[in-house]
C-alpha cells in the first residue's frame, strides 16, 4: 500500500523481508541487553522485578477503516503502528458458536495494536467510534480495546 506524498515519492507502508527464521531474525538484531547464551534468545518479557507492561491501549483498528478511510490520518496510524500491531482476520468474523468472549468489534477488525500516546488514541477513538457503534450497536459501550493485550 503506498500514497504520494509532497514529492511524489510513494510512502511505503510494507516492506517485506524474508530471513531465515523467525529465531534467527531476532538472533540478528540483538538488544543491548543480550544475557542469552550466543546463539539463542533472551526471554522476553524478561525476567525483572516490576511490571513490564507497556502503558498503551491495545486498540482494535477497524477492517472498514482500513479499507475505505484514505487519510492522511489513516497513513500517519498505518506508518506508526504497522511494525507492532497483530493482524486479525480469517473467518474470526463467522467462527464460534454464540458463546464466545470476542466482541463484535473484534471480529469486524483487522489489526490491533498497542497505542501509547495519549493525543493518538483520543484521533483513534474519534474516527473509530462510528465504526464501533455500527458492530456493536446494543450495548452502551460498544468496545474497541483487544483484552489479550491489556
Amino acid at each position: 500500500m503506498s500514497k504520494s506524498h509532497g514529492n511524489n515519492e510513494p510512502l511505503v507502508l510494507f516492506e517485506p523481508k524474508l530471513d531465515a527464521t523467525y529465531a534467527k531474525h531476532l538472533i540478528s538484531y540483538g538488544t543491548s541487553a543480550d544475557i542469552a547464551p550466543s546463539g539463542m534468545l533472551n526471554d522476553f518479557p524478561p525476567p525483572v522485578w516490576f511490571d513490564y507492561a507497556q502503558p498503551c491501549w491495545s486498540a482494535l483498528i477497524p477492517l472498514d477503516f482500513l479499507k475505505h478511510e484514505r487519510t492522511d490520518f489513516t497513513y500517519e496510524l498505518l506508518k506508526t503502528i504497522v511494525p507492532v500491531s497483530h493482524t486479525l482476520g480469517g473467518n474470526t468474523m463467522f467462527a464460534h458458536d454464540q458463546m464466545t468472549a470476542i466482541n463484535p468489534v473484534q471480529r469486524h477488525s483487522g489489526l490491533e495494536a498497542c497505542i501509547p500516546h495519549i493525543d493518538f488514541e483520543r484521533k483513534e477513538r474519534k474516527e473509530f467510534h462510528k465504526y464501533y457503534s455500527a458492530y456493536n450497536p446494543n450495548q452502551k459501550v460498544a468496545g474497541g480495546t483487544e483484552f489479550n493485550h491489556i
